[in-house]
């Protein structure tokens, strides 16, 4: 019989139970830490994942002194006067300024923005290219102010007997 001939018995490394349940463990623990991240992701936070108590966004100032979002027409925020743009705070054209919404925060008049509670915080980050948009500073402001609950998630879900019962919109010719 040549040596290549013989066969040799491999044995596996038997994984215990107990080896097994401590990995489901950590698999566990490590899936929770990622949705708590991701929960606080929603709110727009400091780099060290520091949620600031008031809401903060960054405007496009125009040379004309308005404050405006990165959308395409931009949305207009607030003014800022062009004496005190130019003379007093050396502020030009194109810079990127950031913002907190104070606790006047947005109103609305027939579902456009009316007036903001703007507190001038200072130029924002060289870094950064653009002005925030319209939907994201919505988006936080309704994140912060009105959460949805589980209850209304409930209460907006239709029992199926309730969608068997109503008319149809459109009754199909065949």
């Amino acid at each position: 019989m040549a040596p290549h001939d013989v066969r040799r018995s491999f044995k596996r490394a038997a994984i215990s139970d107990q080896q097994k349940r401590r990995e489901l463990s950590l698999l566990r623990q490590a899936q929770n830490r990622r949705d708590a991240q991701q929960q606080a992701r929603c709110l727009a936070s400091y780099s060290k994942g520091e949620i600031p108590t008031q809401q903060q966004v960054v405007l496009e100032l125009q040379d004309n002194g308005k404050l405006v979002t990165s959308d395409d027409p931009p949305v207009v925020f607030g003014c800022l006067d062009a004496d005190y743009m130019i003379q007093q705070s050396g502020l030009d054209s194109g810079n990127l300024l950031r913002f907190a919404i104070g606790d006047g925060g947005l109103s609305f008049s027939d579902g456009k923005l009316d007036k903001a509670d703007l507190n001038y915080l200072g130029k924002s980050n060289r870094a950064r290219a653009f002005a925030d948009s319209y939907s994201k500073v919505l988006f936080q402001y309704t994140v912060r102010h009105s959460p949805l609950k589980i209850d209304d998630l409930l209460a907006s879900i239709n029992s199926p007997d309730d969608q068997q019962n109503k008319p149809c919109d459109m009754d199909m010719a065949g």
